[in-house]
């Protein structure tokens, strides 16, 4: 399941209301979704994954407008999202969710299994003064903070010595971050073992 985060995202959906006649699954994934700081999720592996019954997506996602879920950007509450992501197969269009990094229910994301953070497409968004608002993904394996030049070797720190935060991280990705200096990218690979991948191409 990816991320991708924006300074101005639009306003997100809230979950849609159980509507008389909605199928078990639909009424089930509403309320695990609306609960879903409760629980402690845990699929073994992709291969758990299934094929959506047919029209339950267009029930749980349908826009008021009716427009049709396979669209560019999935305009949706971020922990149905993620629910569905976790346990279907889903559309190409939909495994990547946008929303701003002030979204309350990020740090949520992390319980249902969220394991890329790209940021690249998005320059700005995160800054040395901000850089902890992502310290609760501990689950990521690939984080790409390219392009976000505001990230200095100071702030890149801060994530290093963040309890827990890396501990899965095998890709990090530093395009254009011309502050991060040697020392710093030394500290992330004593303290995130797992990383093998740094990329850092200095041109924008």
């Amino acid at each position: 399941m990816h991320m991708l985060t924006k300074l101005n995202a639009p306003p997100r959906r809230p979950l849609p209301q159980p509507q008389h006649g909605s199928s078990l699954a639909a009424l089930a994934l509403i309320q695990l979704a609306r609960n879903i700081t409760n629980f402690d999720i845990e699929v073994d592996g992709l291969q758990q994954r299934v094929l959506p019954q047919p029209g339950l997506l267009e029930a749980l996602l349908a826009a008021p407008d009716n427009a049709h879920v396979d669209k560019d950007e999935l305009d949706a509450d971020p922990r149905l999202w993620a629910v569905l992501a976790l346990l279907y197969t889903l559309p190409q269009s939909m495994t990547t969710c946008h929303l701003p990094l002030s979204d309350p229910y990020v740090s949520t994301l992390n319980a249902l299994h969220l394991v890329v953070l790209d940021l690249s497409k998005h320059p700005g968004a995160l800054d040395d003064s901000n850089v902890l608002a992502i310290r609760s993904l501990t689950r990521l394996v690939v984080l790409d903070l390219g392009r976000n030049i505001g990230i200095t070797g100071y702030g890149l720190r801060k994530l290093i010595w963040s309890e827990s935060f890396g501990r899965e991280l095998r890709g990090l990705f530093l395009k254009g971050c011309k502050s991060i200096d040697e020392k710093t990218i030394g500290e992330a690979t004593k303290k995130w073992p797992k990383l093998e991948v740094i990329g850092m191409y200095s041109n924008l």
